[in-house]
């Protein structure tokens, strides 16, 4: 089995919100109790709708990587830099981190 982690290209746009829209299924599944009084389909087309905004509007502040199994994607990576503020506990500044992480099960 070939594993390769790779930046996004303009192809990998439904790739990429379809994985968002599972992460998102994930997360739900496991915080049932929480999540049970909203109507989970407006959930999916707001997931939808900000996962294109986010693959559209990459900036050198966004990096979507997809992880690809053999080939196929499995999975992704959505990391941002952010500006700290002022009232930033460590400083201010910039900090860049894993805002979002899926993998397809096995």
């Amino acid at each position: 089995m070939k594993v390769k982690i790779r930046k996004a290209v303009e192809n990998d746009k439904n790739t990429f919100v379809n994985f968002a829209i599972k992460l998102s299924e994930f997360s739900r599944q496991n915080h049932s109790i929480i999540s049970k009084y909203d109507n989970y389909s407006l959930v999916v087309e707001a997931v939808r709708a900000k996962a294109e905004k986010t693959f559209v509007n990459r900036d050198k502040n966004t990096l979507i990587l997809i992880a690809e199994l053999d080939n196929k994607p499995v999975g992704y990576a959505l990391g941002r830099i952010y500006e700290e503020d002022a009232a930033a506990e460590n400083g201010t500044g910039t900090m860049g981190l894993f805002d979002e992480l899926y993998i397809n099960e096995m």
